[in-house]
């Protein structure tokens, strides 16, 4: 298997012929924008991924993915694949987290991880780069 793609934004919708569309794709960091009160910490706010994995040699039965800043590990999403077409060649997944809570700044690494129909696992997977997340002070 292999990460394709592997996009961060604010909200996916899902469209008429299964097409997704993207809002507020982010880049390589997350900035919270703040006044004078730096260090503000929790922040939450609503996060949306998008993700291609190529299936090469093995068809997955069932997937996590989770996210880790600073040592702490927050299962995001998973579940089982039912009915995929054999012959398949590539996943997309499309997930959407209400609320996600930094507790601070950092970097942040992602897993996904995919089992086969036995829950023996196939493959663990993660993105080249960390999500950066930091405060920006706004100048009023």
């Amino acid at each position: 298997m292999v990460l394709d793609t592997f996009l961060i934004c604010d909200d996916i919708r899902t469209e008429i012929g299964n097409k997704h569309t993207l809002v507020g794709v982010y880049d390589d960091a997350i900035e919270f924008g703040v006044n004078n009160n730096t260090n503000s910490w929790p922040k939450s706010i609503k996060l949306g991924f998008f993700i291609r994995v190529l299936l090469k040699d093995s068809t997955p039965a069932s997937f996590t993915f989770e996210a880790t800043l600073n040592e702490e590990t927050v299962k995001i999403g998973g579940g089982n694949f039912d009915n995929l077409p054999n012959g398949i060649r590539k996943l997309n997944l499309a997930m959407v987290y209400p609320n996600f809570i930094f507790k601070n700044s950092g970097e942040m690494k992602f897993t996904l991880t995919f089992y086969d129909k036995d829950s023996n696992l196939l493959s663990v997977l993660s993105p080249q780069y960390p999500l950066i997340i930091k405060e920006k002070t706004i100048k009023q």
